[in-house]
């Protein structure tokens, strides 16, 4: 088998217990011949205080949205963080992905005014420099997987891309670039209200790195009772909690993605297509194989509310003595000189749709926290991060 090429995460095996992610045994030393490419938005914080995060979190999701399109298969790894991501990405397939993140930059800034930064770090350079990488394969249902990574090689990829290291590859901004469709990528969900009490966005990041995996196996234990043993309990996607607008207020965004050489045809059709997707999801009639019911039911079990990427990521519909719990509990972590953390509590959740084929189970739902959740989080993490 090529090391190398997509279809070795495609084989990899899969484990579908979240509880199971602080076990070592589910990882796997990545091997030569990988990019690590991450992606975010500068000035984040304050386009979401400008009530910009919708646009903020499609972007992010964009992201995956382009190496989905360049492998040809929404089986790739990747985590989604809020105003960017993480993508594990074959060295063969780097050049392709750096054109279609190009186009992204550029589309970023010329229709929705954001700053998208990616950076590329080749994993067998930070080897070498003493982090490497484990990758573990979380399945939210078949053909619908999320990537876990542990070993530090994350950490240091982003520490290389933000301070302009020239051992990571940042692309420039270009005026000359050509915006490429970006399909796939919506977000006309209304946002998703708890049903407990309150929305909780936390960040968990191990000071220990080397045995990071260890330490998200004790916070996975403490965190459990009190979640009532039932991880899945907490999600904030719940049909109870699904509502569609008759005409989708995001559309817009939507036909920006598709970009400014795209025909008012084009434009009018996705605005149509958008209305009657939203209209069969509200009164649950069905469209050929378009099955409304059994789609809500896909969409609750293939929404990423938690994962890890060295940073414990979760967005938990709570009671506020769950969230007083939870604060006291990673107050203890950090003052125990294991974790670092950070929290944002608002009353919903968003929820941003990659749709490969609604008919066939082939859908992931990405989840940050209303108000911007992850950014707001990692404000307090920072501060956290730079004390030690």
């Amino acid at each position: 088998m090529n090391t190398a090429s997509i279809e070795y995460f495609l084989n990899l095996k899969s484990f579908q217990d979240f509880s199971q992610v602080g076990q070592n045994l589910i990882y796997q030393d990545w091997p030569t011949g990988w990019s690590l490419v991450l992606t975010d938005i500068r000035g984040s914080t304050k386009a979401i205080q400008e009530g910009r995060y919708k646009q903020v979190n499609l972007i992010g999701a964009a992201s995956i949205a382009a190496y989905v399109k360049c492998a040809g298969t929404q089986e790739v790894p990747f985590v989604f963080g809020g105003d960017g991501a993480t993508l594990l990405v074959p060295n063969s397939m780097r050049a392709d992905l750096i054109e279609e993140l190009k186009s992204l930059k550029n589309l970023a800034a010329v229709q929705f005014s954001l700053d998208l930064r990616v950076g590329f770090v080749d994993v067998d350079e930070l080897k070498s420099m003493g982090q490497p990488l484990k990758v573990a394969k979380y399945e939210l249902s078949p053909g619908n997987f999320l990537a876990q990574f542990a070993g530090g090689a994350v950490s240091l990829a982003e520490h290389l891309v933000k301070s302009n290291d020239p051992k990571a590859t940042v692309l420039l901004a270009s005026t000359n670039q050509s915006s490429r469709d970006i399909t796939g990528i919506s977000c006309r969900l209304q946002p998703l209200r708890s049903s407990h009490g309150k929305i909780l966005t936390l960040l968990c990041k191990p000071i220990d790195e080397k045995n990071s995996i260890d330490v998200i196996h004790q916070v996975v234990i403490k965190l459990m009772p009190i979640l009532e043993s039932d991880i899945q309990s907490a999600t904030p996607v719940k049909t109870s909690q699904m509502h569609w607008p008759i005409l989708p207020t995001t559309s817009p965004y939507e036909v920006a993605l598709m970009g400014k050489s795209s025909s008012i045809t084009k434009w009018i059709g996705q605005f149509l297509f958008a209305m009657i997707s939203n209209l069969s999801l509200r009164f649950e009639f069905n469209m050929g194989g378009f099955i409304p019911k059994k789609y809500k039911q896909e969409l609750q079990i293939n929404s990423d509310f938690k994962k890890f990427d060295e940073t414990l990521r979760m967005v938990l519909d709570c009671t506020p003595e769950q969230i007083e719990k939870i604060q006291a509990l990673f107050q203890e972590l950090h003052t125990a000189n294991l974790v670092n953390f950070g929290m944002h509590v608002s009353n919903e959740a968003l929820m941003t749709c990659m749709v490969q084929s609604p008919t066939m189970n082939r859908h992931i739902h990405f989840i940050d926290g209303a108000d911007g959740g992850y950014a707001m989080a990692a404000v307090e993490l920072k501060k956290q991060l730079n004390k030690n």
